[in-house]
C-alpha cells in the first residue's frame, strides 16, 4: 500500500527518539477538506519534513468524515507518537490494528510502547510477549519488552531477552538496571565500563549510569563528581547538557540538597527543550515544599502548568504532581493513578503525596515499599523517615 511504504518513517527509531518537544505549539490554521488520497499524500510529506502539529490538524480533520479509514488511523498514530503524545495516540493505533492486518505488527508495538510510557507496564506486556515476521520492528519488539519486564520487575526475564546484544543506547542501559536490581552490582559495573568512550552517545550514557549507580549505593559526592567531569565536556545549553541537568535534578533530590536542587532547577529552567524545562520547574516545585515554602511551590506548580504541553507524555507523571500541588485534581484521581501504574512509577507519586502532606509517615512508609531497590528516589523516601 502505498501510504505505508511512503511514509518513510523507521517504526523503530521513533521508540527511541521521540520528536516531541514538551512545549505547547499554537495549531495551524484548518485546511480545506481534500479527497483521503490527497489527504494521505500531504500527510505523508509533512511527516517526511517533521512537520507533525500541520500533519495531525489535517489528518484529524480528514478523520472526522472517514473515522474508519485505517491508512488515515496509522497515520495519526505515526504522527502522534513522533511527538510523543503516547496517550493521544493509542485510540489511532488500536483503529489501525483492527482495520490494516497488514500493519498490525507496527501497531501493536506501538501500542505497547504507548502503554508503557504511560508506566502501564502490565496493559504493555501483551502487546509485546509475541514474536513479529519483520525483522525491524521484531528488534523493537525485544527491546521494547526487556524494558517492560524490567518495570515488571522480572529481571532475569529482561536480560535473557538481550542477551547477544551489542552494547550501546536502551540495551546497556537496561541490562544496567536490571542487574542493580539483582544486586549484582560488578556485573552492573562491567556493563557501564563496556561502553566505548570514543562514542559521544555512549560517553553521556556512561556518565549518567555512572552517576545513577554512584547514587543508588548513596555516594552521592561520587555521583556530584562524575555529573561534573561530564558536564565540563558538555558546551551549555546543548541536548547533551540537558539530559545531565536532568540527572543532577535527581541527584538533588535524593541528597536532600535544596538549595543546590533549586539552583540546579534554575540553570535548566532556562533550556530550549521542553522536557528539560519541565523537569526543573517540576524540580523547583519539590525543592519549595522540601524547604516548607509551600505557596512559592504552587507558584512553581502553577508556572509548569501554563508552560508545559498536556500531551506531552514524557512528563506525564511530573504533570500529575502539579496538577495535585496546584489543586486542579484531588487525592482520589491520584490515588486511581497509584493503583493503575508499575511500582517503579507508583514510588514518585507516592512521595510526592508524602512531601505535600509536610512529611506523611504512612505515605512515606507506602512509597518505601513501593521502590523496586535503591530506585530513585530511595533515598529521598528514607529522609522522610528519619
Amino acid at each position: 500500500m502505498i501510504a505505508l511504504a511512503a511514509a518513510g518513517i523507521g517504526a523503530a527509531a521513533w521508540f527511541l527518539r521521540p520528536g516531541g518537544t514538551g512545549r505547547g505549539t499554537s495549531p495551524p490554521v484548518a485546511p480545506a477538506l481534500r479527497t483521503g488520497a490527497e489527504t494521505i499524500e500531504e500527510a505523508v510529506r509533512l511527516l517526511g519534513e517533521r512537520k507533525f502539529p500541520e500533519a495531525r490538524v489535517r489528518l484529524l480533520r480528514a478523520l472526522e468524515s472517514s473515522p474508519g479509514d485505517g491508512v488515515l488511523n496509522l497515520l495519526a498514530g505515526r504522527c502522534l507518537r513522533a511527538m510523543a503524545y503516547f496517550e493521544s495516540s493509542l485510540p489511532y493505533w488500536k483503529a489501525a490494528y483492527g482495520r490494516l492486518p497488514e500493519a498490525r505488527e507496527e501497531c501493536a508495538l506501538a501500542l505497547g510502547v504507548a502503554l508503557f510510557r504511560m508506566g502501564r507496564a502490565a496493559q504493555a506486556f501483551p502487546w509485546l510477549e509475541k514474536a513479529f515476521q519483520d525483522p525491524v520492528l521484531e528488534g523493537g519488539r525485544r527491546l521494547a519488552l526487556a524494558e517492560c519486564c524490567l518495570e515488571l520487575e522480572r529481571y532475569e526475564e529482561s536480560l535473557k531477552i538481550l542477551e547477544g546484544a551489542p552494547a550501546g543506547g536502551g540495551v546497556s542501559w537496561i541490562r544496567h538496571r536490571a542487574l542493580s536490581f539483582l544486586d549484582r552490582l560488578e556485573e552492573a559495573r562491567r556493563e557501564v565500563e563496556s561502553l566505548p568512550e570514543d562514542n559521544p552517545e555512549h560517553r553521556l550514557l556512561r556518565a549518567i549510569l555512572e552517576t545513577s549507580l554512584a547514587r543508588e549505593r548513596g555516594d552521592f559526592e561520587a555521583a556530584g563528581r562524575s555529573l561534573e567531569a561530564a558536564l565540563g565536556q558538555a558546551p551549555g545549553g546543548t541536548s547533551d547538557w540537558a539530559r545531565l541537568k536532568r540527572s543532577e535534578i535527581a541527584l538533588r533530590i535524593e541528597a536532600g540538597e535544596v538549595e543546590a536542587l533549586e539552583k540546579t532547577a534554575q540553570e535548566l529552567a532556562g533550556s530550549p527543550e521542553g522536557h528539560a524545562a519541565g523537569v526543573a520547574l517540576w524540580g523547583q516545585a519539590l525543592a519549595r515544599l522540601l524547604a516548607g515554602r509551600r505557596e512559592e511551590a504552587r507558584e512553581s506548580a502553577g508556572t509548569f502548568l501554563a508552560r508545559t504541553d498536556p500531551e506531552f507524555t514524557p512528563l506525564r507523571m511530573e504533570r500529575l504532581m502539579m496538577l495535585h500541588l496546584a489543586g486542579r485534581i484531588g487525592d482520589d484521581a491520584l490515588e486511581a493513578e497509584i493503583e493503575a501504574l508499575s511500582r517503579t512509577w507508583q514510588n514518585d507519586l507516592l512521595y510526592y503525596l508524602a512531601l505535600s502532606r509536610g512529611g506523611d509517615r504512612d505515605l512515606a512508609e507506602r512509597a518505601l515499599r513501593a521502590t523496586p531497590g535503591r530506585n530513585f528516589p530511595y533515598h529521598a523516601i528514607r529522609r522522610l523517615l528519619r
